[in-house]
C-alpha cells in the first residue's frame, strides 16, 4: 500500500479486492503499511499483536492446550513469538520457505483463533443471541445465515463483539464455530468462519483510526490463513462488495475423533456438558 494517508477512505475497495484474491484458491496477499517497515528512528507498528493478544481468553487458551495435545500441535504460547515479530517478518519468512512458513502462519492463526472463543455462548442462548445479532449487523445478508446454524446445531461464537468482550471495538474479530464441528478434526478446521471487519463509516486520518487500519490490515496476513477466513469494511458491506466465495475453504483435512473417549487427557468433551 502506498499507506494510510492514501488508503484510509478506501477499505472496502481494498478488502473487496485481496478477498476475491484468497477466494481464488491459487494466491495470497500481503499488505503492508509504511509503519510496518523498519526506519531509523521509529518503531515498526505492533498494532496487529497488541490487539489480537488482547482479545485472548486464558481459559480458551488453556483448553487450546489440551487440544494441541490430541491434534500435535504446539501450545497458544509457542506462537506468541511469531505473532508478536509482526506482518514483514511473516513475509519474510514465507518467501524463505513457502511450506514451513505455512504451517507455522496456520497453527499461529488459529491459536488466536481459538483463543477468543467463548463456550458460554453454547449454554447461554440470550449471550449467543445477543453475539450473533451484533454480528448480522457487520456482515452481508448471505453470510448471516451461514453463521447462525440451526437450533440443532448452534454455533460457539467469540471475537471482539461488545456483547461478549462489553467494549466497543472499531476492529471486528468474531469465530463462529458449528457446535457439531467440534467433534472432529476434520469438521473443527474446516467449520471454523472467521469475519475480520473494519468500521470505515467514519474514516479520518486522525490517530485512532490509524491505529485501527494499522491493527486491521496487519493482522488480515496472518488471519488469512483461517480456513473460512473473510475480511470487509462496513462501507463494503452497505455497497454489497463481497460475494461468496469458498475456494480457500479446507474441506479434505484427515478426520480423527476427538471425543471417542471422554476420559483421555485434553478431550473437548460432548458438548455442550463437556464445555467447562
Amino acid at each position: 500500500m502506498d499507506g494510510f494517508a492514501a488508503h484510509h477512505d478506501q477499505v472496502d475497495d481494498d478488502t473487496a479486492k485481496r478477498q476475491a484474491i484468497l477466494d481464488s484458491g491459487r494466491f495470497r496477499f500481503w499488505s503492508l503499511g509504511w509503519r510496518d517497515l523498519p526506519e531509523v528512528g521509529r518503531e515498526v507498528s505492533d498494532r496487529a499483536a497488541i490487539f489480537l493478544d488482547g482479545l485472548q481468553r486464558e481459559s480458551e487458551k488453556e483448553r487450546f492446550g489440551k487440544l494441541a495435545v490430541r491434534m500435535a500441535w504446539g501450545r497458544h504460547a509457542e506462537y506468541q513469538e511469531t505473532v508478536r515479530r509482526g506482518p514483514l517478518y511473516w513475509l519474510q519468512r514465507y518467501l524463505t520457505d513457502p511450506e514451513e512458513a505455512r504451517v507455522t502462519l496456520e497453527m499461529a492463526a488459529r491459536s488466536r483463533a481459538f483463543g477468543v472463543m467463548d463456550m458460554a455462548t453454547l449454554k447461554d442462548p440470550e449471550l449467543r443471541e445477543a453475539a450473533l445479532t451484533e454480528l448480522d449487523a457487520m456482515v452481508p445478508g448471505w453470510m448471516r445465515r451461514r453463521l447462525r446454524g440451526s437450533d440443532a446445531n448452534p454455533p460457539v461464537v467469540g471475537g471482539s463483539l461488545q456483547a461478549l468482550s462489553g467494549t466497543a471495538y472499531r476492529v471486528g474479530f468474531a469465530l463462529v464455530i458449528p457446535r457439531d464441528a467440534l467433534l472432529s478434526s476434520a469438521s473443527l478446521t474446516g467449520g471454523i468462519r472467521a469475519v475480520f471487519a473494519l468500521d470505515d463509516g467514519k474514516a479520518d486520518t486522525g490517530p485512532d483510526f490509524e491505529a485501527d487500519w494499522q491493527a486491521f490490515w496487519g493482522a488480515t496476513n496472518l488471519l488469512q490463513f483461517l480456513p473460512g477466513f473473510q475480511m470487509m469494511s462496513a462501507q463494503g458491506v452497505a455497497a454489497e462488495r463481497y460475494a461468496p466465495g469458498d475456494a480457500h475453504d479446507q474441506k479434505d483435512a484427515p478426520t480423527r475423533d476427538l471425543i471417542s473417549d471422554e476420559s483421555q487427557p485434553g478431550s473437548l468433551g460432548e458438548p455442550p456438558p463437556g464445555v467447562r
